[in-house]
């Protein structure tokens, strides 16, 4: 009878003092999950219902599908499903605590997961969950490829390609600027690009962006895989450095945040258009330099090869010169007289 009860309406943002907390949105509408308690912000009005989910964290990314809205557990295992304005565990894992700084993504509305750390240990694998067992299972590679062991990584999946991109993130003593490419269809990791600069590992990621999102001592970089190009955004206000939580909710276009304030959580509205208000330069990622070196080389060759031809011509005389040389020693001795058989020898 109380599963559903609804406890105050809020003509403002509610406060709370838990920063153990999640935001997420579904169309036009907004939500704060808590322990014990679902926030729902809708047309200007803030309501709270109570929820019996009863977990031990309530940390979670949120993934949009193309069907569902996931919530996955810091640290991977547990798996929510928003429905109906619900939330249901869907999983039989509990917290794992092992993929924390993962990266989360839907590929036809199934759930996978990429990297992260925990237990002393930073992974590199590929999982997915799977809906009828509810558990997580391995992607299997055709090869090892140690470079994508890592956590905090920024990512994509493009779903024309079928391919998975991963960059930045760390590794041991290891801050990686490259970018990598999964093939879903041979299962290959390779190489794609590399950024050219190293934004170090505090910066915070905001996770269902359109694009890849990092915040960076006070900068706004957004990434474009496709173009290997970057923006940095700056930042008029310290504001942003002070900022727990940051979600993009894609049908309004605006970013939801929350921050800490005198001991409380606020939270905050901020159209897209007012986020990225000042851009402050355009970069392109760092030129392969694989196709650098082919041209230099060809070209050194080339000159080493049109050396030795000219070489060898001079050291070769020609028809012209054998004959310019033997008229000399013809004439040189106008006394002498030379038989048809010598003049032929002389030419």
């Amino acid at each position: 009878m109380l599963a559903i009860l609804f406890l105050l309406l809020f003509q403002d943002s509610p406060k709370f003092s838990d920063t153990n907390h999640t935001l997420f949105s579904q169309g036009e509408n907004f939500y704060i999950l808590k322990k014990d308690t679902l926030f729902k912000y809708e047309e200007d009005v803030w309501s709270a219902t109570k929820h019996n989910l009863k977990l031990k964290n309530y940390d979670f990314n949120v993934i949009e599908g193309s069907e569902n809205l996931y919530l996955i557990a810091e640290g991977g295992g547990l798996v929510l499903l928003f429905n109906n304005e619900k939330l249901e565990v869907i999983s039989s894992s509990g917290f794992w605590e092992s993929k924390f700084k993962s990266f989360d993504f839907t590929k036809n509305d199934t759930l996978f997961s990429y990297g992260g750390y925990g237990y002393f240990d930073t992974s590199n694998k590929l999982i997915f969950f799977d809906k009828n067992s509810k558990e997580w299972f391995d992607i299997r590679v055709n090869e090892n490829y140690p470079s994508n062991r890592r956590q905090r990584s920024i990512g994509s999946f493009n779903n024309k390609t079928n391919e998975l991109y991963i960059g930045l993130g760390k590794y041991e003593g290891n801050v990686f600027s490259d970018i990598l490419k999964f093939d879903f269809k041979t299962k290959k990791w390779n190489k794609y690009a590399d950024v050219g600069k190293h934004f170090g590992v505090d910066y915070k990621i905001i996770t269902n962006y359109k694009v890849p999102l990092i915040i960076n001592d006070g900068q706004k970089v957004t990434f474009d895989f496709k173009n290997k190009t970057y923006n940095i955004y700056e930042d008029q206000s310290s504001a942003i450095n002070s900022f727990l939580q940051i979600h993009y909710n894609r049908f309004t276009n605006q970013f939801f945040l929350s921050k800490e304030n005198n001991g409380f959580i606020d939270t905050q509205i901020i159209d897209e258009i007012h986020f990225f208000k000042h851009l402050k330069s355009i970069h392109s990622f760092k030129k392969d330099l694989n196709k650098l070196t082919i041209f230099p080389v060809v070209s050194i060759a080339l000159v080493l090869l049109l050396i030795l031809i000219a070489f060898r011509l001079i050291k070769t005389p020609t028809a012209l010169m054998r004959i310019n040389k033997n008229l000399k020693t013809l004439f040189s001795n106008q006394k002498r007289t030379f038989t048809i058989v010598e003049l032929k020898k002389c030419f």
